[in-house]
């Protein structure tokens, strides 16, 4: 019984995962990349010997990032992902009919391509893909986005205000985080985006593979407070969402369940 054990920053235990098949290896521009099957995750994309992607399960992490920004926003057309690779949430923000121009910006060509290969079902259609350096291209916009989704380590506060600059008066951000950090790292990038945006609030997501870990998705606002977001509100948004049924994880109540967090990370 072989099994692929995932390289942790703990040195007091690892994280196996049984190999049903091992699928694809190669490393490119220094980025080890792996994809093995196990039978209860379905395919996993690993990067330097870290699970970023579990196949049968992207949909959590997918549903909440994407449709708890779209769903706060009173109407989203203009949408921008940021992120290394889609993991499938380019699927979740085109649902939303509403949308008319869908972009994707990764400065990981080779990346991209790889996961695509890989994960065909989940490939970024209906959206533009461009292949460049985020932190460039997003000053070439202002007041043009409705919504910036970023799903990458690229989040310094220099980068964080062009991302501002770009959005419309009503925009908003989402941004992909660890949750279970130390509570001062939470803290600190909460007073950095409290320093950019005027209103910011936290989602937690329920799922995660890494051992006391989990994703944690910041949005913030120019205008609107998503943290007064009402449960009558988002139920009158999602009566009038036609891919409602075909959701399997997110919900108006699983959005404002999410938003409740250990009180030791608040400020």
């Amino acid at each position: 019984m072989k099994y692929f054990y995932e390289k942790t920053s703990e040195a007091d235990f690892k994280i196996g995962y049984r190999v049903k098949k091992n699928i694809y290896s190669k490393t490119k521009n220094g980025t080890k990349i792996e994809v093995i099957q196990n039978s209860a995750l379905g395919k996993l994309f690993i990067l330097n010997g870290a699970v970023h992607f579990a196949e049968n399960y992207e949909f959590i992490f997918s549903e909440l990032i994407a449709h708890s920004v779209m769903f706060s926003h009173p109407k989203p057309e203009k949408v921008l992902l940021i992120s290394d690779f889609d993991r499938g949430i380019i699927k979740e923000i085109i649902k939303h009919k509403n949308v008319n121009e869908v972009y994707l910006i990764s400065d990981k060509k080779e990346l991209q391509e790889t996961f695509e290969e890989n994960f065909p079902h989940l490939k970024g259609s209906n959206s533009k893909i461009i292949f460049d350096n985020p932190k460039e291209y997003i000053k070439n916009f202002q007041n043009f986005f409705d919504v910036v989704i970023i799903d990458s380590n690229v989040k310094d506060k220099t980068f964080l205000k062009h991302v501002f600059n770009s959005l419309t008066k009503e925009g908003m951000v989402s941004i992909a985080n660890g949750f279970f950090k130390e509570p001062s790292a939470i803290q600190k990038e909460f007073k950095t985006m409290k320093s950019i945006f005027k209103y910011e609030t936290f989602l937690k997501s329920s799922f995660n593979l890494q051992f006391l870990s989990s994703l944690g998705i910041q949005i913030c606002s120019k205008k609107i407070d998503v943290s007064e977001i009402t449960l009558r509100i988002l139920n009158t948004r999602f009566k009038q969402f036609e891919e409602a049924r075909g959701l399997k994880y997110y919900s108006p109540e699983i959005h404002l369940s999410s938003m409740v967090i250990p009180k030791f990370y608040k400020i």
